[in-house]
């Protein structure tokens, strides 16, 4: 397992990356990091949901929605998320009464029964808004999506290529859908180094570019990381614009491409960091 100076010093370069890129953001960024110690953690990406509501009350704006820039989203075509169902019922305005009924505090195996029973019933993109209303957000008032069709293939080696290992697909998942020109204007974000503090995988993008989206690091491949997929950071979404698709992300899924956080990928992950950060240093493009 990676040690705890990994950890640290492949934050210090993440940090001074994202914030060299990211010029507006840097001191909330730093305001960030110095706030850590308040929590009692060395580095972001060991925090714990307790550990992240008490930085949000240290450092208010992280708990907020996404201050990047403006993201442009294809209009002809979709957003995707891969979450579990204990995010996306908790993160949702209210559960309608109906049987049978989700439940924000119900199992995550009986939630994950219902939508399936009648995705089988269907089979075809379930419309959220039969199951909820009002809005759907993330535990930070943000959420990522990517323009990559997930199911465009093999949905594994897609989430790898969103930056997500085996360790951030959940048992009991959905992927939700929202049609771009659904997105309302100023809702879909470029992600920023203050989105990404608390992810090990991020690729902060050159505020100074004017990217139309963010991109993703791709863990696909075991020798080295690239580029992946484009992303944005939405905020609050109406769950009438959303589809879902339930899905069981078991073993025989994951067992067949492993990607998990240990001592190589963290290699992968600092090289990747460091030559990025090395070229910009440079001053090429």
């Amino acid at each position: 397992m990676p040690q705890l100076t990994q950890w640290t010093e492949l934050y210090s370069t993440r940090q001074a990356l994202g914030t060299r890129r990211q010029p507006r953001h840097s001191t909330l960024a730093n305001t960030l990091s110095l706030a850590l110690e308040k929590v009692g953690a060395p580095h972001p990406f060991c925090l714990n949901d307790v550990q992240r509501r008490q930085l949000a009350k240290e450092v208010q704006v992280f708990g907020r929605g996404s201050d990047g820039l403006f993201a442009r989203v294809p209009q002809d075509g979709f957003l995707y998320r891969l979450c579990s169902i204990n995010r996306l019922v908790s993160c949702t305005t209210e559960l309608l009464r109906r049987y049978p009924q989700l439940e924000k505090e119900g199992n995550d195996d009986d939630n994950y029964s219902i939508l399936r029973q009648e995705f089988d019933v269907r089979r075809d993109w379930l419309p959220y808004d039969r199951y909820a209303r009002g809005y759907y957000w993330g535990y930070r008032d943000r959420t990522w999506w990517t323009t990559l069709n997930l199911f465009s293939g093999d949905l594994v080696c897609n989430a790898h290529k969103t930056g997500l290992p085996n360790d951030r697909m959940p048992f009991n998942a959905v992927v939700l859908r929202c049609r771009g020109d659904n997105i309302k204007p100023g809702l879909a974000r470029v992600p920023t180094v203050v989105d990404g503090f608390d992810s090990a995988i991020f690729c902060p993008t050159r505020d100074s570019d004017r990217p139309a989206r963010g991109v993703t690091i791709s863990v696909e491949a075991s020798e080295r990381l690239t580029l992946g997929a484009d992303e944005v950071v939405l905020g609050r979404v109406e769950v009438e614009k959303l589809t879902l698709w339930p899905i069981r992300i078991d073993n025989i899924m994951t067992d067949k491409h492993q990607v998990v956080p240990n001592d190589s990928l963290l290699r992968l992950l600092a090289n990747y960091y460091s030559e990025l950060l090395e070229t910009d240093n440079g001053g090429s493009t």
